[in-house]
């Protein structure tokens, strides 16, 4: 039965993380980050965040697998990060290991400014 291969799963880089919010600006999630570290972090409660929002375009196993990886890999120990109207820009893996494992609050940091966008999604509400 040692012949028997494992099914791979794609890795992923912060690099090639990013998030677009409502208007359709894009930000990387290491400009997220490093724009971040200039505000405080504080304990949110996780009863709190808002779960209806459509987070991951998962549309067969193998990205639903992908995404069951990152969360049961990722680190509680970097706090979430909100944009500035309190909505998840980096960190719904984290919340969502936060939440299975009954934890009640999370580390997160709010953003009062936004950095510079990366790009606009031509397809946004904004550029119609």
């Amino acid at each position: 039965m040692n012949n028997i291969p494992t099914v791979p799963i794609e890795k992923v880089s912060l690099e090639e993380n990013y998030y677009e919010d409502t208007d359709g600006y894009v930000y990387s999630a290491t400009k997220l980050i490093e724009h971040s570290k200039q505000y405080p972090i504080f304990d949110m409660p996780l009863s709190g965040i808002d779960l209806r929002r459509s987070t991951w375009e998962i549309n067969d196993l193998d990205d639903f697998i992908h995404h069951a990886k990152r969360c049961t890999d990722t680190d509680l120990k970097h706090p979430i990060i909100l944009d500035r109207y309190g909505t998840i820009a980096d960190g719904c893996h984290r919340v969502v290991k936060a939440i299975v494992l009954g934890k009640r609050t999370i580390k997160a940091i709010r953003l009062e400014t936004m950095p510079p966008y990366d790009r606009i999604e031509k397809n946004s509400q904004k550029n119609e």
